[in-house]
């Protein structure tokens, strides 16, 4: 029987405590606890399993990614179909009007920026203000 070599290395004293927790049964040595450590961490299907992990990862990452996409690009249709109806059935405005009526517009589009700023900063989601309208509409119906 050949003797191994021998290696000498310098270990932090956390490590070590471990090393020696894990030689503490009576037939384990250090030298088995480093070696089967070495032996698994350098084992390829080591590198396999952690790439294969990584793999999930990624591909969960990237389905989420794409119902994301998909969510927003729903919304952006959804945004345009409001617009293109609304246009299609609001009437132009007189010229006397144009000017009231812009001014107004103004003011109600810096609330609505206020309120949508407002909303992001506290996390506020599309499904709370939705609650929020259609609770109002209940009580104006009250």
């Amino acid at each position: 029987m050949s003797r191994k070599p021998k290696l000498n290395v310098r270990i932090t004293p956390e490590l070590l405590a471990k090393v020696d927790a894990a030689a503490s049964s009576p037939r384990v040595t250090k030298a088995e606890v480093v070696e089967r450590a070495l032996t698994e961490h350098f084992d390829p299907a080591r590198d396999a399993d952690r790439f294969l992990s990584l793999h999930r990862l990624l591909d969960r990452e990237y389905r989420q990614l794409k119902r994301m996409d998909h969510a927003h690009r729903v919304g952006l249709e959804m945004f345009a179909t409001f617009v293109r109806s609304y246009f299609a059935v609001t009437p132009p405005l007189p010229k006397a009007e144009r000017d009231d009526a812009l001014a107004l517009a103004a003011r109600r589009f810096e609330g609505f920026l206020d309120t949508v700023a407002q909303n992001v900063r506290e996390g506020g989601a599309v499904e709370s203000v939705l609650q929020d309208v259609s609770g109002a509409e209940g009580q104006a119906r009250d």
